[in-house]
């Protein structure tokens, strides 16, 4: 088994297990495992298509190389031929959507109270347990259609 799919078997473990109560802790954990897990893999696909493209320098100079951001922006390089600029799109601005849950989840703290009120900034609240589950779904959605590019 690779990383990305024990991220994800692990994410699904924490959301299904009847022994673990679904704490904020849980839920932002979830949400955090998803999100990597569709990134490694988002990740593997393109320095596999690009011969480690990503690994010697990054799609974007000046910047660090491998982030977060050079990754998410590398679904625009895919061929057309392997993928539609349509689909480059629906799966750039997912992946981008499950990073800032990913922010949040990891990085937002706040009371209740702050949460609904900000509504962590128009994103998602990580700390539910719908949302990090709707999270996970999405997280496999990317999964399969960057795994299915061939």
């Amino acid at each position: 088994m690779s990383v990305p799919e024990d991220y994800l078997d692990f994410s699904k473990s924490l959301l299904y297990c009847n022994i673990i109560r679904k704490s904020e802790a849980v839920c932002r954990n979830i949400v955090s495992r998803s999100y990597y897990a569709a990134f490694l893999v988002t990740r593997e696909k393109i320095d596999e298509l690009y011969q480690g493209y990503l690994s010697h320098g990054g799609l974007i100079r000046g910047r660090r190389k491998d982030s977060h951001g050079d990754v998410i922006n590398g679904i625009f390089h895919i061929s057309s031929s392997k993928l539609s600029l349509r689909k480059k799109y629906q799966l750039h601005n997912r992946l981008k959507k499950l990073r800032k849950y990913r922010v949040n989840a990891d990085y937002k703290f706040s009371d209740a109270k702050d949460r609904r009120e900000q509504n962590f900034k128009g994103g998602l609240d990580p700390t539910s347990y719908n949302a990090a589950e709707g999270i996970l779904r999405d997280a496999e959605r990317i999964i399969s259609q960057i795994s299915s590019i061939r």
